[in-house]
C-alpha cells in the first residue's frame, strides 16, 4: 500500500538477525532506526536489550550491552533533538490524535477495541480458523526456541499486548509485525504437523518430508494467496481511489488555490494541488480542537469539503442547516458502487467505510 508497516518489518527481521549472529552494533543501529518507523520499535529495543542479559555467555556482557545499546541512545538523542527543535514536541501529532480520538460510551468502546485488536492479531478473516490450531503450536515451538524467531515471536505479542493495554484507535496496517509473526507460526505449525506424520510411516518418507516438505508448503500457501487475490478482487482501488485521485487531480488543476477538508487524507494528498486540510488532526493540531468537521468547515470554509460518509460526521454537518446549505455534493466514491449524492442520515453506515461524498462550496 505504499505505506511504513513494511519497512518496519524489516527494520525488525534485520534487527534481530543481526542480534543472533552476534553483530551487536549492527542490531542495535537498526532497532533504533526501527524507532524512526512506528514507536512500537521500542519494543523491539527492550526486548533484544533483556534478550542480551539473559544470555548465558557472560564473558562479553557489558561490551555486548555497550555496543548494543549506544546506537539506541544516540540515535535516539537526535531525533528527539530533531524533532523538539522543529515541532516543540519529540511525541509525532499523528500520535496525539490518535490518542484523542473517541467517541461514545467508553466501556462499550473498549470493548468494541478489545475484540477488533484480537481479531486483527490473531483472526483477521473467518476463513482462516482452521489454521489457527497449527498457529498456536507453531507460536508455542517458536517462543521455545533460542533463536531470532523467537524475540521477533516474543516482540509481535508485545505489540499487540500493548494496544491491549493503551485500547487505541487502530488500523489494519498497524497489526503488519503480528501478522508475519502469525505467518512464520504457521509455517514451523504445519511444518511439525508433517514431521509428525513422516515419522509415523517409512524413514525414506521422513527424509523426504524434512527435505521438501518446508518448500512445498510455502509454494501451496503462494499459489493459494494468488488465486484467492485474483478470484476475491477488492473494488476499493477502481471505484474508490482511482475516480477519488482522477477528480481530486482535476478539480484542483481548474483551481490550484483551493483547500479541502478531508478526514481520509492519503489518497486526497498524493493528487490535490492546493491545501489539504486533515479534519483528523493527524498532520493538522487545529482539528484537535475543534472535533467536529462541521466546526472545522464553519471556522475555515474551504471550497470543499471530502466528508466520510458515515451516519455521525453526515448527522453533524445536516443538522447544521446554515452551513449545509452553503455546499452542495458533486462526487461520491464508493466501494459498493452506491452513486446517491444526497443520503438520509439512515442511509449511511454507522461506522467508517469506503464511502466518501466530495460538497463544493456554493
Amino acid at each position: 500500500g505504499g505505506m511504513e508497516s513494511p519497512l518496519f518489518v524489516l527494520g525488525g527481521v534485520s534487527a534481530v538477525l543481526a542480534l543472533g549472529s552476534g553483530r551487536h552494533l549492527l542490531a542495535g543501529t537498526l532497532a533504533a532506526c526501527t524507532c524512526l518507523v512506528r514507536p512500537e520499535g521500542v519494543l523491539l529495543c527492550v526486548i533484544l536489550f533483556v534478550a542480551l542479559m539473559m544470555q548465558r555467555e557472560r564473558a562479553h556482557l557489558g561490551r555486548d550491552l555497550v555496543r548494543f545499546a549506544l546506537p539506541i541512545v544516540v540515535i535516539g538523542a537526535v531525533s528527539v533533538a530533531i524533532l523538539t527543535r522543529t515541532y516543540g514536541t519529540p511525541i509525532p501529532q499523528s500520535v496525539l490524535a490518535k490518542s484523542a480520538m473517541g467517541q461514545g460510551d467508553p466501556l462499550s468502546q473498549s470493548v468494541s477495541r478489545v475484540r477488533t485488536i484480537l481479531a486483527q492479531s490473531f483472526l483477521p478473516h473467518v476463513a482462516l480458523l482452521p489454521l489457527l490450531p497449527f498457529v498456536v503450536a507453531g507460536a508455542w515451538l517458536a517462543l521455545r526456541r533460542k533463536a531470532p524467531v523467537r524475540w521477533f515471536s516474543m516482540w509481535a505479542l508485545a505489540i499487540t499486548a500493548s494496544y491491549l493495554v493503551a485500547r487505541p484507535h487502530t488500523w489494519g496496517w498497524y497489526y503488519c509485525v503480528p501478522l508475519t509473526a502469525w505467518t512464520v507460526w504457521l509455517g514451523l505449525g504445519v511444518a511439525s504437523a508433517l514431521e509428525w506424520c513422516a515419522a509415523r510411516t517409512s524413514p525414506s518418507l521422513s527424509k523426504l518430508v524434512a527435505s521438501l516438505g518446508p518448500a512445498c508448503v510455502a509454494v501451496i500457501a503462494m499459489v493459494a494467496a494468488a488465486v484467492a487475490g485474483r478470484r476475491f478482487r477488492s473494488p476499493i482501488e477502481e471505484r474508490v481511489y482511482v475516480p477519488l485521485q482522477e477528480w481530486a487531480r482535476a478539480t484542483s488543476e481548474r483551481d490550484p488555490h483551493a483547500r479541502i477538508l478531508a478526514s481520509d487524507i492519503g489518497a486526497i494528498g498524493w493528487a490535490w494541488k492546493g491545501t489539504v486540510l486533515d479534519s483528523e488532526g493527524l498532520v493538522w493540531p487545529a482539528a484537535l480542537e475543534l472535533v467536529q468537521p462541521d466546526a472545522m468547515i464553519a471556522r475555515e470554509m474551504p471550497e470543499y469539503v471530502l466528508l466520510v460518509a458515515e451516519r455521525p460526521r453526515l448527522r453533524h454537518f445536516q443538522s447544521n442547516h446554515e452551513l449545509f446549505g452553503r455546499y452542495e455534493p458533486v462526487a461520491r466514491f464508493n466501494a459498493t458502487g452506491v452513486t446517491k449524492l444526497d443520503p438520509t442520515v439512515n442511509d449511511v453506515p454507522i461506522e467508517w467505510s469506503q464511502d466518501y461524498i466530495a460538497y463544493r462550496r456554493r
